[in-house]
């Protein structure tokens, strides 16, 4: 009887260690595919990111571009164009004229400005 306990036990206490093992494998691979889980959407939330970054920087290389042009073309150009962009850009008025800045204001609730030069000549 003894030795019938002993098969018992030794088959018994077999079973128990592979039903132990084998959740702690499952367990093991669920935090394994968890953890895969949350790196595919931390790499989804980084493309996303990267996307919204090379448009700005898209944005941003063409108002360089835009900038770098209007510096040559005022570097090369004549006087009455640095003129022109300092009234257009900077609102410089010269002597003996008269600046007038309008502002309309829409019913959709965007402005529309709209400047005038008036040289004063007596």
């Amino acid at each position: 009887m003894t030795t019938t306990i002993k098969k018992l036990f030794s088959s018994t206490a077999r079973i128990i260690l592979f039903i132990a093992a084998l959740v702690l494998l499952l367990f093991l691979n669920y935090q394994v595919w968890k953890k895969d889980a949350k790196q595919e959407q931390e790499i989804i939330a980084l493309q996303k990111e990267l996307q919204i970054q090379r448009q700005e920087n898209n944005k941003t290389a063409m108002i360089n571009k835009d900038l770098k042009q209007k510096i040559e073309s005022l570097k090369q150009g004549s006087t009455d164009m640095i003129e022109e962009e300092a009234r257009s850009g900077f609102g410089m008025v010269g002597e003996g004229e008269t600046f007038i800045h309008f502002e309309y204001l829409h019913s959709e609730g965007h402005k529309t400005t709209q400047n005038f030069h008036f040289c004063e000549t007596i």
